[in-house]
């Protein structure tokens, strides 16, 4: 049987950290992305792709606006051969994030944890299709939490070459805890083959939760009583 001091204390974690759950914090659905505009190949992708309030996004949170930094429009073909622009896709190149023949572009968007929130993050997602060589095969993420250095979330996935023309999901685990804000950049690079082509994109999901967490004074005071509480406890047993 587990000892009054162990549950008194599980007691008192739960009552400090607040309560999570695991869920989407924020989805960009590109259904809704008109195709590829005619004579659009190598024009640059307008900022913003998106606007924040065309994001599906959990409570106690906020997006930025989904941004694109140096890609280009593709209109080279589209999965299953339906044409060369179609809509509820991105397709846009020009990516080669360091591997070096330069271009070095992403697509960015930032979460933002309320006030009296923090951000947990659990895993990071996209759907997308590789149509060709030129294309960057390693797909990855790259993210900068409360505004320090960018680091490679998770790993880099090799994305094999999609004849059949099928949008393959890619989803990366790793944990960020306790958050204020995490900047996320879709960053694909060159992973031993592959460059600056096209990629065909449906969009971005990043799953976690939103705590809240307690002012220092109810803290304090928490912390107090639970003292109290497990005094009373070791009395009484004794």
């Amino acid at each position: 049987m587990k000892s009054n001091l162990f549950r008194w204390a599980t007691l008192f974690v739960a009552l400090t950290v607040g309560v999570a759950n695991a869920d989407s914090l924020v989805t960009w659905d590109f259904s809704t992305l008109p195709a590829t505009p005619d004579g659009a190949e190598n024009v640059e992708i307008p900022s913003p792709i998106m606007t924040a309030a065309e994001a599906t996004v959990a409570s106690g949170l906020s997006v930025s606006d989904l941004t694109s930094v140096g890609t280009t429009y593709s209109t080279a073909v589209a999965p299953g051969g339906v044409g060369t622009q179609i809509p509820g896709e991105l397709n846009a190149k020009n990516w080669d994030v360091g591997s070096d023949g330069i271009n070095d572009s992403y697509l960015s968007f930032t979460l933002t944890a309320d006030a009296g929130n923090v951000l947990d993050i659990n895993s990071i997602s996209t759907n997308l299709w590789r149509n060709g060589g030129g294309a960057p095969n390693g797909i990855a993420f790259d993210v900068s939490v409360d505004g320090g250095d960018f680091v490679l979330y998770d790993s880099i996935i090799t994305a094999e070459t999609t004849g059949g023309g099928v949008y393959d999901p890619y989803v990366f685990s790793e944990s960020i805890s306790g958050a204020s804000s995490v900047e996320v950049r879709f960053a694909p690079r060159n992973n031993g083959a592959g460059s600056t082509g096209n990629l065909h994109i449906r969009g971005f999901n990043v799953d976690g939760a939103v705590r809240a967490v307690p002012e220092p004074n109810s803290l304090g005071l928490l912390a107090a009583g639970s003292l109290a509480l497990l005094a009373i406890r070791r009395r009484r047993n004794r």
